[in-house]
């Protein structure tokens, strides 16, 4: 199924894929704010894959790991809300998408990421809750 296609074999994923990489170089050369920038940027970029077509779990899963590598720089940081704050966004962003029309293919994604979402969250705050 086209939908269910590789983020890697996919050209649409392109833009994505680059703005993810240059965020983790950034983040291993310790040039945190360029590391953000790139991170979010990568986040528009996600979210406009899944707006594009109906893209599947794929975009969904980049989203979801968009938010993840932003959440993890700023849990590295001691900065527990901030990345409490961006697993919120991932979950409140797909929830907002589900109330779009949807096929049913694509509500499935959506729905697979929501629960993926969440469960991260909860993970989140089960581990961090003195922390924050």
């Amino acid at each position: 199924m086209e939908q269910d296609k590789n983020i890697n074999q996919d050209p649409r994923f392109t833009p994505w894929k680059r703005h993810t990489l240059a965020g983790n170089l950034y983040f291993d050369k310790k040039q945190i704010t360029r590391s953000i920038e790139h991170y979010e940027i990568a986040i528009c970029e996600a979210i406009t894959l899944i707006n594009m077509v109906n893209s599947g779990r794929a975009a969904v899963a980049a989203l979801l790991a968009s938010f993840h590598n932003l959440a993890e720089l700023y849990a590295q940081q001691d900065e527990h809300n901030l990345s409490e704050n961006e697993l919120a966004k991932a979950h409140n962003i797909i929830n907002a998408l589900l109330l779009n029309e949807q096929s049913d293919a694509q509500e499935e994604a959506l729905r697979w990421g929501k629960c993926r979402a969440k469960i991260a969250l909860l993970r989140f705050r089960q581990l961090h809750h003195n922390t924050i």
